[in-house]
């Protein structure tokens, strides 16, 4: 009897295999508890949804205090960047920059020194003509501006000088592409070599400098591809001073690419265009080219 009370005390077979389950439910259920703590908290206020009705516009609300969460992180990372680096905070206190202005201008620069910064921003003021107001513009444009001395600078607005850049012409270059005064001694021999390949093939000095002010990126292109592309222009195209003029008067062609260049004339000369009067539908997209002169 004793025996038999012992024994229906302990716990039988099917009980000790039930019980591994119980467990995995007691598991399950305290990390759908904690998912729902979670997303509770990421619901805004008096939003809460009963369980099957997270709809997207709770999702919307999550997001959004995720982003607060987020911002306020950034923003004491800010702070403490403003307190490791007297530049940045000598920046944020000048141009009053906001958290985000900060945060990224942060993440895109390298620390220098505030003397530094307030030489380069007089020369900047100087030079250009700039108010407060344009230049805090140009400073979060271009945060790199700080990383290069002022006597690279100087050395190679005297560069754009020689080239026949008038100063207004400097300025204007300077404001809407700042980085092509930052260049270093071997980034400015490609620019030399450009210069000089647009010399060769009958770009006079005025040519030139109507060309460099309108797309300055040019001096950063391989004088390859400038090739490349002025050739295949040349087969269509007579005589060779006429795509000069034509280049003058638009250089973006010569931001497209060779493939494309080369297709588009093929299809023009074939339909009987006249090509130099079409350059523009360089610039088109492939279906209202094609919907066009196809």
């Amino acid at each position: 009897m004793a025996g038999s009370q012992t024994s229906s005390m302990l716990p039988g077979r099917a009980s000790c295999e039930r019980s591994p389950p119980r467990l995995l439910l007691c598991a399950v259920a305290v990390a759908v508890a904690m998912a729902v703590a979670e997303v509770t908290w990421l619901l805004p206020a008096g939003r809460l949804l009963p369980a099957g009705r997270l709809g997207p516009g709770a999702w919307k609300g999550a997001g959004r205090n995720l982003n607060k969460a987020g911002v306020g992180r950034r923003a004491a990372r800010r702070l403490s960047f403003s307190q490791a680096h007297p530049d940045l905070k000598y920046l944020i206190k000048r141009f009053n920059f906001t958290d985000e202005e900060a945060l990224i201008y942060s993440d895109l620069r390298s620390p220098v020194s505030v003397d530094k910064v307030e030489l380069i921003l007089d020369w900047l003021v100087r030079i250009i003509c700039l108010d407060e107001q344009q230049l805090r513009i140009l400073v979060l444009k271009w945060p790199k501006i700080f990383g290069t001395s002022i006597e690279t600078y100087k050395v190679n607005v005297g560069w754009l000088s020689k080239q026949g850049l008038s100063e207004e012409q400097i300025r204007s270059l300077i404001k809407r592409k700042v980085d092509i005064v930052r260049i270093e001694t071997g980034i400015r021999n490609r620019y030399e070599r450009v210069v000089a390949w647009l010399s060769r093939n009958g770009f006079a000095k005025a040519d030139r400098v109507k060309v460099m002010t309108a797309l300055p990126e040019i001096l950063n292109y391989k004088v390859d591809t400038l090739k490349e592309k002025f050739e295949i222009l040349s087969e269509h195209i007579r005589p060779l001073a006429e795509v000069v003029k034509i280049l003058v008067r638009d250089p973006s062609v010569l931001t497209v690419h060779v493939s494309r260049i080369q297709y588009r004339c093929r299809i023009l000369k074939r339909r009987e265009w006249d090509i130099k009067m079409k350059l523009g539908t360089m610039h088109f997209t492939e279906a209202k080219f094609a919907a066009r002169f196809e």
